[in-house]
C-alpha cells in the first residue's frame, strides 16, 4: 500500500492501523505473528468461523493500544475510591551515545529486579513502603532516544499510601540513598542527587506514565500535520536541552509516518533511516517483557 493508499485518519484506532502499516513496511515488524496481526482466519470455533488475529506484542502499535487501555482501566479502578496519597519516583540512570539499549535496559532491570542487588529486594525499600504505609503501586518502564545522550530508560514508579506527614524531601532522600548504593552495586555509573530520582506528588500522576501513547489528541495532530502536508514540521526541542529530554516509542512511530506521508518532511533530530534503526532496537530489547505492572499490599 503507498502512502497516497492509507486511508484518512478519521480516530485512533486507524491512525495506530496506519502506523502499523508502516512499521511493517520497514521491517520492523517483521515476524509471522506480526504480519497477520488483524487479519482475520476460518478457524472453526464454537460455532463461528473467523477468528481474528492478534500479535500481542508492545512494538505493535494496535496491540499495545488494546494492552494499555485495559492496564488503565485497571489502575483507574483500583485508585478510582482510593483517598490516600499518590507518588510518583523515577528511577534514571546515567548514559550517554557510547552504551547501548540493551546494555541500559539490561542494568535498568537488574537494579530493579535483581534477587540481591534490586531495589524491592533492598530493607530500606520495604522499610520505607513500611512508614508510608503503602497500599499498592504500579511500575512502567519507558525508553527515550535523545539525539544528543543516546537512549534513555527509566523506572516511573507510582506509590499509593497512607502516610501525609512524612516530606516529599524525605522520601526523594531515601530513595536516592537506596538507588546510589544499587548502581554502585551493579557496577554502574553514578548519579546525581537531583537526576537520579525524582519524586512528585498529587492524584494526576496516575495518568504521567501513560502519557507517550498514542490517544485522541495525537490523532488529530498527526491528521493536521497531514493535511498541512505542504508545511515542514519543526523539531521537536533543542540539542541544548536537558539530555533526558528525548522521543518515545510514540513519538517516533509517529515521526515516520510524516516521512511517508509528507513530501519533503524533515525531523531535524533523525533522519528516517535513524528511526527505523532506533525502532528496530526497541523491539527487539523490549519483545516479549512486561510494559507495565501492578503490584498490592
Amino acid at each position: 500500500m503507498s502512502s497516497s493508499e492509507i486511508p484518512p485518519i478519521k480516530d485512533i484506532n486507524t491512525l495506530n492501523s496506519s502506523i502499523q502499516e508502516v512499521l511493517r513496511r520497514n521491517k520492523i515488524l517483521n515476524t509471522p505473528r506480526q504480519l497477520d496481526c488483524g487479519e482475520y482466519r476460518n478457524v472453526p470455533r464454537r460455532g463461528t468461523d473467523l477468528l481474528s488475529l492478534e500479535c500481542g506484542d508492545i512494538s505493535c502499535p494496535v496491540c499495545r493500544y488494546k494492552y494499555i487501555s485495559k492496564r488503565k482501566k485497571d489502575i483507574y479502578d483500583l485508585t478510582n475510591d482510593f483517598d490516600g496519597r499518590f507518588l510518583m519516583n523515577t528511577f534514571n540512570l546515567s548514559h550517554d551515545q557510547r552504551h547501548d539499549l540493551p546494555y541500559l535496559y539490561n542494568s535498568l532491570k537488574k537494579c530493579i529486579k535483581g534477587e540481591t542487588n534490586g531495589l524491592k529486594n533492598q530493607y530500606g525499600w520495604r522499610k520505607l513502603q513500611k512508614d508510608l504505609d503503602h497500599q499498592f503501586h504500579f511500575d512502567r518502564i519507558e525508553i527515550k532516544v535523545n539525539p544528543k545522550s543516546g537512549y534513555h530508560p527509566h523506572l516511573h514508579q507510582v506509590f499509593c499510601c497512607l502516610n501525609w506527614k512524612m516530606s516529599l524531601e524525605e522520601i526523594k532522600n531515601r530513595l536516592f540513598d537506596i538507588w546510589s548504593r544499587l548502581l554502585k552495586m551493579n557496577g554502574l555509573r553514578g548519579v546525581t542527587r537531583d537526576s537520579g530520582v525524582t519524586t512528585i506528588e498529587g492524584r494526576g500522576v496516575i495518568q504521567y506514565p501513560f502519557k507517550q501513547e498514542q490517544d485522541d489528541e495525537d490523532w488529530k495532530e498527526v491528521k493536521k500535520q497531514i493535511s498541512e502536508s505542504n508545511k515542514r514540521r519543526g523539531k521537536r526541542f533543542s540539542k541544548k536541552n536537558d539530555w533526558n529530554v528525548g522521543y518515545s516509542i510514540g513519538e517516533l512511530e509517529r515521526e515516520i509516518l510524516y516521512y511517508e506521508e509528507i513530501p519533503n518532511y524533515k525531523n531535524e533530530d533523525f533522519s528516517k533511516k535513524e528511526i527505523v534503526k532506533h525502532l528496530t532496537q526497541i523491539q527487539k530489547t523490549f519483545k516479549g517483557d512486561y510494559y507495565c505492572r501492578v503490584y498490592k499490599g
